[in-house]
C-alpha cells in the first residue's frame, strides 16, 4: 500500500471555499490520504458543512474559539497520522 499523506486543513469563517477546497483534494489521483481539517472557531457553518461531507477519510476537528491558524495547524499536526504532511487552506 502506498504511504499515507495527511493534508491538513485550518480554517475559519471559510464555508463559501469549503466545496472547491474540499473537491481539489478528492480529485487528486493519489487516493491514500486523510484530511485533517481543524474549525478555528468559526461561525458561519463550516463545521456543520464538513461533518455532513461522506467521505470517510476527512477527519473534522473544532476549536470552540478562535486561536489562530497556527494554533490549528499545531493542534491538526498532533492529529496527524501519514508518513507525509502538506497543508491546503480551506
Amino acid at each position: 500500500m502506498p504511504p499515507l499523506v495527511s493534508v491538513i486543513m485550518p480554517s475559519f469563517n471559510s464555508r463559501d471555499t469549503l466545496p472547491r477546497a474540499a473537491a481539489s483534494l478528492i480529485a487528486q489521483t493519489y487516493e491514500n490520504w486523510e484530511c485533517v481539517f481543524v474549525d478555528d472557531g468559526s461561525i458561519d457553518g463550516s463545521s456543520d458543512w464538513m461533518r455532513e461531507f461522506a467521505d470517510p477519510r476527512f477527519r473534522c476537528f473544532r476549536n470552540a474559539t478562535n486561536q489562530g491558524r497556527g494554533a490549528a495547524r499545531q493542534f491538526a499536526l498532533g492529529q496527524a497520522r501519514g508518513q507525509y504532511l502538506c497543508m491546503l487552506d480551506a
